[in-house]
């Protein structure tokens, strides 16, 4: 948990405070917080060689992994196709499911959910259709004040019909439900606190729960603000342990393990012999980092700064035209989909971009038409070296 700028005013008097009453006793408390912020919690509030209990973070239970997003105009199909599924076949049965991702995300999650289901979204069939009924839900700050009550009050004690639930930051205020199983994020939390309070909402009961990232290379972009190396790492990463960066980053060491780690995170599962996880890798899997090192063209591409430039240039001047031969409603980023954030994600991943659907697959939602229009840019500045 960390120390937000709009408190630091109140642990300030709280110092005063503390000064003219020394014998009062003072707790902090934290979930989640460095070795450097629990210091600035310590120094904000003004304690003096505090006694401190801390425990290891470590969520024994929970296996982590990370997959490569599909096509955005594919992602609702690849990804929530089989959990809808798996909801017309176990309905109040099937485990209980958290998707994270953004409002927008939210929505057109639940759109898709409730299109797919149609009547069948309700439990029991012939349930009366509200929302209270319904085997899926959303919850983030703009949703009904009533229907956050009544999660609130029927989640904690497996009383909520909800099995499937499309979330945004704001569910993890206040609420404390232990049979969670699967935590899926629709794309890259900007800090490990973020991330780790958010899939620790899973085995708060003990028994195992699985913590999902899909990602793309918009995701992991260096040109998204505030997003840490840390969270770049943990889900591109192949060669560490999902479970080591998590605690290292927060000043511990995990456990070892001896079981072969199988049951770590994904890093442990491709190099386990077992015959569990021989199974799990024969299952179909999305493109990997692997994929598209195998499209790439034989021998590594080299771009230049001018070549790299120049692909900027272009790619500024083909935006540009968006405006003006077409009618417009809003902005072009807003009409088109073409944002200055796209060609800025563009330009750094250069060496990737080598055919139409990797670009699709890897930058941020906007029309077929314009990929192609990006992908012969990029032939022009490199001279054909992609393929």
């Amino acid at each position: 948990m960390q120390l937000r700028k709009e408190f630091r005013p109140a642990f300030g008097k709280l110092d005063a405070i503390c000064s003219i009453f020394p014998d009062v006793p003072i707790v902090a408390l934290t979930a989640t917080a460095t070795k450097s912020k629990k210091e600035k919690i310590v120094n904000s509030i003004g304690l003096q060689v505090p006694f401190v209990v801390e425990v290891n973070p470590e969520r024994g239970n929970i296996f982590f992994e990370s997959r490569l997003r599909p096509a955005a105009k594919e992602e609702r199909v690849m990804i929530l196709a089989p959990y809808v599924e798996e909801l017309k076949a176990k309905r109040s049965a099937m485990p209980l499911t958290i998707f994270y991702g953004d409002l927008e995300g939210c929505a057109e999650s639940f759109l898709y959910f409730s299109s797919e289901l149609g009547e069948n979204q309700y439990e029991p069939l012939d349930a009366d259709k509200v929302a209270k009924n319904r085997l899926f839900t959303q919850y983030h700050a703009q949703y009904p004040k009533h229907e956050q009550e009544h999660i609130m009050e029927e989640l904690p004690n497996n009383k909520c019909k909800h099995r499937v639930f499309f979330v945004t930051i704001a569910f993890g205020i206040g609420i404390d439900c232990p049979n969670i199983r699967r935590v899926i994020h629709l794309g890259v939390p900007y800090t490990m606190e973020e991330y780790f309070q958010e899939a620790g909402r899973a085995r708060r009961d003990g028994l195992p729960a699985k913590a999902t990232i899909y990602y793309n290379a918009y995701d992991t972009s260096k040109a998204k603000r505030g997003l840490q190396d840390t969270m770049i790492k943990f889900v591109k990463s192949t060669s560490d342990c999902k479970r080591e960066i998590i605690l290292q980053y927060f000043g511990y060491q995990a456990p070892r393990r001896i079981d072969g780690g199988h049951d770590c995170c994904d890093h442990h599962r491709n190099i386990c012999s077992c015959e569990l996880c021989k199974s799990e890798a024969k299952k179909p899997k999305f493109v990997t980092e692997d994929d598209l090192q195998s499209t790439a063209p034989a021998g590594s591409i080299t771009v230049s700064k001018e070549q790299r430039d120049l692909f900027r240039q272009r790619l500024l001047t083909f935006r540009d035209t968006l405006g003006t031969s077409r009618s417009c409603v809003g902005s072009v980023s807003l009409s088109t989909g073409f944002s200055l954030e796209l060609v800025d994600i563009a330009v750094e991943n250069i060496e990737h971009l080598d055919s139409v659907g990797i670009i699709l697959s890897s930058l941020p939602d906007f029309s077929e038409d314009n990929a192609k229009a990006i992908f012969d840019i990029l032939q022009s500045v490199l001279g054909k070296l992609c393929t």
